[in-house]
């Protein structure tokens, strides 16, 4: 059961005085060969509380949180939200905030897939944090499911450069927001992580980290997907 990596976009948006913003249209398109598939939205929102982002939803179904946090004592939230077997086609990503308010956000969008019978779990997750004058990061962990993939944001709430270790670079704006993945399966028991430094020597750089992998359709379809 390998996983494949297939698209990613990045791009930028916000509200003026409202709690939504919607990407229109966006289509993975996928090889047509696929049985299984899984979408990620990392996002880095700015604004005040009101300004953090509540929910995501993809075609009209709500996406599930993978791993965020609020950083900047609320100045700044930030997040991995993904979906299994999404609708095809093109899309519409709809982001709810808590309320309305002037905000704005970068945004990448990770999709993958298979070519097997299968669907995918969400399996360990872990964040990283440093701020004062630290200007490095790194988030590892051992992996414990063998044939897994890893997929991490980090995000600086300045404008910064972020420089990436351990990771191979998928998709952002290097100066405050980078969607990363590990750029193949990861073995059992192997250590993975991102490994970031950054030039200010102030300020909070965020990560979050998860991994997914995918698991065969039968009996247990619906602990799979939970």
């Amino acid at each position: 059961m390998s996983i494949y990596r297939n698209s990613s976009t990045y791009f930028t948006g916000g509200g003026a005085g409202s709690t939504t913003y919607t990407k229109v249209g966006y289509d993975p398109a996928y090889a047509g060969t696929e049985k299984g598939r899984i979408i990620f939205v990392a996002h880095r929102s700015a604004a005040a509380v009101a300004g953090a982002i509540r929910s995501i939803t993809y075609g009209g179904v709500p996406m599930r949180l993978a791993s965020g946090h609020p950083i900047g004592n609320f100045n700044t939230s930030v997040g991995i939200f993904y979906i299994i077997n999404p609708p095809t086609g093109a899309q519409n990503i709809v982001f709810t905030t808590v309320g309305a308010v002037n905000w704005s956000m970068q945004v990448g969008v990770v999709s993958y897939y298979s070519d097997t019978d299968f669907s995918f779990r969400i399996g360990q997750i872990k964040t990283g944090i440093s701020s004062g004058t630290t200007t490095g990061l790194a988030t590892t962990f051992n992996t414990v499911n063998d044939s897994s993939w890893s997929i991490a944001m980090s995000s600086i709430n300045l404008n910064q450069t972020i420089n990436l270790g351990t990771y191979v670079t998928g998709n952002g704006n290097p100066s405050n927001f980078e969607v990363v993945d590990s750029n193949g399966e990861i073995p059992d028991a192997t250590s993975t992580g991102i490994d970031v430094s950054y030039s200010s020597t102030s300020g909070i750089c965020y990560q979050e980290v998860a991994t997914f992998l995918p698991i065969r359709r039968g009996i247990f379809d619906f602990f799979n997907n939970i």
